[in-house]
């Protein structure tokens, strides 16, 4: 510990001296010392003299209270009680038994004293010293001392703290171990002040050491136009608490409050049994927070930040000038894991940095921050790491409203952050989640490097909820490796690999004024379902998709030809409002982004061989690894098409959608190896209307297939013709080894029993397999 020695008065004047040597019979003078801080001339003395000095030589009691006061306004001189030798390296113990206490009201200093109590003492309000002072030339100074074991029943376990009119307490250089106040109220384990009217409470080098309390595990102050000052280096080590701030709980009740924090603050292992964070501070009137530095590691809340907690009405002006760091620090439910920030009007302005790394919690488990009432929060470097959330924001979650502006004005990096969803709302953000009402986002220089969100979640590294007034602005991010991820227990949304964005402004609103995303980078990025790089959410996509392109709202470096190449279709994608159907994943409900990449529907006939270069048909990894047909009306034939290890959602190889007499025809020995399905169809899922005749017809076959349609099929129209088929060594995890059918009339189709006149397990067989074939 750093030990500073400041404020340390001339000893003169009047001198007394207690010890175990000493009896209570004596003068108390240093020949004759005393036994007990009980004796009647100390305590009158120390009130009446002019200049006053106890010395412990050793050890002593006190039995009764201990008052400290003057009979002039302005005492220039405070008692003084210190060890013996004064400031000599062994510290001299004063221990509190049955009534004892210390009230003061006149100025005192205690110095180099360890401070321990007996069990059977029951103050309320201050274990050791009650301190109550309402004078500008009041004040007490604490340094070099240790509390020990202290208690109260409602306030402060060792110092109760009631300052006013410009009084000033000190506490230096000092310790507090295993202090508690966990009864009635139950407020400051250590420390409990109301500081008001321009007083002054300063800690410099202060420690709290597993101190317990219901609110403040080690110091809880009030204030009313009041300040708190942190100095050097102090710390709150395994502190706990059943409500708010572990460590430290701060409240401003009203007018004007400055709260500074000069030094460092420190949180090691401050743990909430019902409540949260190991530093609150709630600000319901206009109040002026400046911190340096401080740091989190291991704390845990259990309805709230593990880390920090600020909550600031009206008008508040918060700046971090340093480095706040935080790690490994938890939040059972509520929001932020690590650093939760509600501002109700007024701004937070980091001007240093954020460091976040393995924290959790259900909503933003690195950072929440709630912004309302025109607030704004201006962050200049941030950085989450390891960070992991099961509701929405692996790294960061914000809520903005009432035109209030979140702005990162440097470089914030989100790295191997996740979202693993477990609601079945279309949230996520692996590494940002941002609900937009009616406000600005605006990030620059972002990095996000392996985050990650798992289904039903939305955006592997960023989602955005845009409202009708909502602003986005993001310059200059890169993409790297991020990823929406299979969840086979809630296999719905998964959308937008890197980015999701569910923008409720209409498309002939959309404009450089509420959307621009310019410079961004992309890199490894995949969707389980749709829009690897980007997916928009939107009443309309096609229509959102030209206002895009039209105007150049987006720009992808290291492309030239963004809005009109095919090679992007599977990169950025959309979907309707009316197609959303709970998230649930129909493949063909989701659509490239711009509309020279929209999809061809087959209205006229197709063929495609092996030979063929028509490359409109392309793996989107939605359904349909290879070819995703949507025939209307047309058909489509394929030639020698050779399928080998191909993959998707369903239809491992081909999924076709057959509707108006489309027909879809697979011919002269295509081949399908190795293909895989997630959902259903290892090599073929096929979907077709029934009322409009409409047809699928094998000639020639290898694979799986699973094959669905709406309407009464009537097995005369033939429109269902798998001869020729050859399947063999497939398998399915349910039923249906070969084909799984779901229609209408589907013993009726397989005329001949298990013969199969117009389908078979393996027409190469005589008669067919039960096994492998189902419906």
């Amino acid at each position: 510990m750093l030990f500073l020695q400041h404020n340390f008065i001339n000893v003169s004047g009047v001198e007394y001296f207690v010890g175990t040597t000493g009896n209570d019979s004596n003068s108390c003078l240093q020949q004759e010392p005393c036994e007990t801080l009980d004796k009647q001339i100390l305590k009158s003395q120390a009130i009446t003299a002019s200049q006053y000095t106890l010395y412990i030589l050793d050890n002593t009691t006190l039995y009764t209270i201990f008052t400290v006061s003057s009979q002039q306004e302005t005492q220039p001189f405070p008692r003084l009680f210190t060890n013996y030798p004064r400031r000599s390296a062994t510290q001299s113990q004063i221990q509190i038994n049955a009534d004892g206490q210390f009230r003061i009201t006149g100025n005192a200093q205690f110095e180099y004293i360890n401070f321990t109590m007996s069990e059977e003492v029951s103050n309320t309000e201050g274990g050791i010293l009650n301190i109550q002072q309402n004078s500008p030339y009041s004040f007490l100074d604490i340094q070099f001392c240790n509390f020990i074991r202290c208690h109260a029943t409602i306030l402060g376990g060792a110092l109760y703290v009631s300052i006013s009119t410009g009084a000033v307490v000190t506490v230096t250089n000092t310790t507090f171990v295993q202090c508690e106040c966990v009864t009635g109220s139950g407020h400051g384990g250590a420390i409990y002040a109301d500081i008001i009217d321009d007083s002054r409470l300063e800690l410099y080098n202060v420690i709290c050491d597993t101190c317990i309390a219901k609110s403040g595990g080690g110091l809880y102050a009030n204030f009313s136009e009041g300040n708190l000052t942190f100095r050097g280096q102090c710390k709150f080590m395994d502190c706990q608490c059943t409500s708010g701030g572990v460590g430290c709980y701060l409240e401003i009740l009203e007018f004007s409050v400055n709260i500074t924090i000069i030094g460092e603050i420190q949180f090691e292992r401050c743990i909430s049994t019902v409540g949260s964070s190991a530093m609150v501070i709630y600000s319901r009137s206009t109040g002026y927070i400046h911190i340096n530095q401080m740091s989190f590691r291991d704390c845990a809340g259990v309805n709230g930040a593990g880390g920090l907690y600020i909550n600031a009405m009206l008008d508040s002006e918060i700046t971090i000038t340093g480095k706040v760091s935080i790690n490994n620090c938890t939040n059972g439910w509520g929001s932020g894991g690590g650093f939760q920030c509600n501002l109700y009007g007024g701004f937070i302005n980091i001007t240093g940095e954020l460091e976040f790394e393995e924290c959790e919690g259900p909503s933003g488990s690195g950072f929440f921050i709630l912004l309302e009432n025109h607030a704004v929060a201006e962050i200049n470097k941030a950085l989450f790491k390891n960070c992991i959330t099961w509701e929405y924001g692996g790294g960061f979650a914000a809520l903005i409203r009432d035109e209030s502006q979140l702005i990162f004005k440097g470089v914030a990096q989100f790295k191997q952050c996740s979202c693993i969803s477990e609601i079945y709302i279309p949230v996520g953000g692996g590494g940002i989640y941002s609900d937009i009402n009616d406000g600005v986002l605006n990030m620059k220089d972002s990095i996000f490097d392996t985050c990650n969100c798992s289904q039903p979640g939305t955006g592997g590294a960023v989602s955005i909820i845009q409202g009708v007034n909502g602003k986005v602005f993001i310059k200059n991010a890169s993409f790297t490796n991020c990823k929406t991820l299979l969840n086979s227990t809630k296999s719905l949304f998964g959308w937008g690999g890197a980015l999701f964005l569910f923008t409720s402004v209409s498309s002939n609103a959309l404009s450089s004024s509420n959307l621009l995303m310019n410079d961004l980078s992309f890199g490894g990025c995949e969707s389980v379902i749709a829009g690897h790089n980007i997916h928009i959410r939107s009443t309309d996509t096609k229509a959102t998709g030209l206002a895009i392109s039209s105007q150049q709202l987006l720009t992808v470096n290291g492309t030239t030809d963004l809005y009109t190449s095919p090679d992007y279709e599977v990169d950025y994608m959309g979907i309707d409002e009316s197609n959303l159907n709970e998230g649930n994943n129909i493949p063909y409900n989701h659509l490239p982004l711009f509309a020279s990449n929209a999809p061809i529907e087959a209205v006229k006939d197709y063929y495609i061989d092996a030979d063929s270069s028509d490359t409109r048909y392309r793996n989107i990894q939605l359904s349909g690894g290879a070819i995703y047909a949507v025939i209307n009306g047309g058909s489509m034939q394929l030639n020698e098409i050779v399928m080998n290890q191909c993959k998707s959602e369903s239809g491992g190889a081909v999924f076709a959608n057959i509707s108006n007499q489309g027909k879809l025809i697979l011919n002269s020995q295509c081949q399908f190896y190795q293909c895989e399905s997630y959902g259903n169809g290892g090599g073929i899922y096929v979907q077709m209307d029934f009322t409009t005749q409409s047809q699928f017809v094998i000639n020639g076959y290898g694979g799986g297939i699973f094959l669905t349609g709406t309407g009464d099929f009537n097995q005369q129209s033939e429109l269902l013709d798998l001869h020729g088929m050859k399947i063999y060594q497939n398998s399915a995890s349910n039923n249906g080894q070969s084909v799984f059918v779901v229609m209408a009339n589907v013993v009726e189709w397989c005329q001949q029993g298990i013969l199969g006149e117009y389908v078979k397990g393996n027409y190469s067989d005589l008669n067919s397999d039960v096994n492998e074939l189902e419906g």
